[in-house]
């Protein structure tokens, strides 16, 4: 035979709790007028709880003051000046320029080496205006490099901010 199943009791959910009576209920046996352990157990650690989430938030809203805090005075902290951007803008164009030159000057001097090696023997002034213009593009190399360092070291001593080079 099959066990029986037992009804389980369907509570009415519509019917109003007068929520002091079943408060009171909990706390207090029926017949006695201090509260049951097990219920100043619930009320202590209820409390202990209570207090341990007002301590956690207090330290959360903390940390969120001062990161906000942190956040505002990093705000104050950047260079937001017209003047000194604009500065810096004019410096990064100049080392962009040098830069765009030294490449130029470099694929000068690869393409005059090509034509060293190709030209004959033979062309002897063609081969020594070649190496005179190699050398000039040496030298100028040399001076743009200069320029370029130059360029850079101005850039970090007038403090350009976020600037990576």
């Amino acid at each position: 035979m099959p066990p029986k199943k037992e009804r389980i009791k369907e509570r009415n959910y519509h019917q109003p709790i007068d929520l002091a009576k079943l408060c009171y209920s909990d706390i207090m046996n029926k017949n006695d007028k201090k509260p049951s352990k097990t219920i100043r157990f619930k009320r202590s650690s209820l409390r202990i709880g209570l207090t341990l989430g007002i301590l956690f938030s207090i330290m959360y809203l903390a940390s969120y003051e001062a990161t906000s805090y942190a956040a505002s005075d990093l705000r104050k902290t950047i260079i937001t000046d017209p003047s000194i951007s604009r500065r810096c803008d004019a410096l990064m164009k100049q080392r962009n320029l040098k830069v765009e030159h030294k490449q130029k000057i470099m694929d000068l001097l690869q393409r005059n080496k090509r034509l060293i090696s190709i030209t004959p023997p033979t062309r002897k002034t063609v081969i020594e205006s070649l190496r005179q213009n190699f050398k000039s593009l040496s030298r100028e190399l040399r001076h743009t490099l200069n320029q370029i360092q130059h360029r850079e070291e101005s850039i970090i001593r007038k403090g350009c901010p976020g600037i990576t080079l």
